[in-house]
């Protein structure tokens, strides 16, 4: 019942600010639950083992059988490494950047929408003090200074849509930075798989002749 009310009371001295501020809130925090939930089902997807066969694959002359097995796997390393050897014959390179970029799309969704937030929540609390403010010197001019406690309360509530909105802000700029943190770390993962898988080939190549 207390946080009803002192959300209640929020929203009533907040202005009208407050409602695309707490819209803004809503989109951060879905987001991130969706974003921790992606991640988590990557993470159970890896399979180590995998990997290393297929970048072993070409020295053991295991190249389809590895493919093979590789075939129902969802790893996205596992994916990642699959393309350059299926198009081994032709541009391995070309075939594993094509990969990336697909997988890059799908592990930065939505992170767009963090990035407008992290910059708009801001300014609309801004606005909202700007409205407040404005609103307590029209009282100000009606009513002169008989009653300075209720201009200065009139300031004091309209500083809490900046509040509000550097709060939102916060807390859609803490989950882009590990999760952009998280996108960078695969795809150093993939270049150094990239540049392994390339390696055997590349001595492979050397073996034909």
């Amino acid at each position: 019942m207390d946080v009803s009310r002192a959300m209640e009371e929020l929203i009533d001295k907040g202005g009208p600010m407050i409602w695309p501020l707490l819209f803004c809130s809503v989109l951060v925090l879905t987001i991130v639950l969706e974003r921790i939930f992606f991640w988590c089902k990557d993470a159970a997807k890896k399979q180590t083992i995998l990997r290393e066969k297929l970048l072993n694959a070409v020295e053991n002359n295991d190249v389809e059988g590895v493919l093979n097995e590789a075939k129902d796997s969802t790893d996205p390393v596992v994916l990642f490494l699959k393309e350059g050897l299926e198009h081994r014959s032709n541009d391995p390179t070309l075939a594993m950047e094509i990969n990336s970029r697909y997988q890059v799309k799908h592990m930065n969704r939505n992170l767009s929408f963090l990035d407008v937030i992290v910059t708009l929540a801001p300014i609309l609390g801004i606005l909202g003090t700007v409205f407040g403010i404005i609103e307590s010197f029209d009282l100000l001019g009606q009513r002169g200074l008989q009653d300075p406690h209720e201009v200065t309360g009139g300031v004091a509530r309209a500083l809490i849509s900046t509040a509000a909105g550097l709060v939102v802000a916060i807390m859609a700029m803490i989950p882009v930075a590990i999760l952009r943190s998280r996108c960078r770390h695969r795809l150093q993962t993939f270049e150094i798989m990239a540049r392994r898988l390339m390696l055997v080939l590349g001595k492979d190549k050397i073996n034909a002749v």
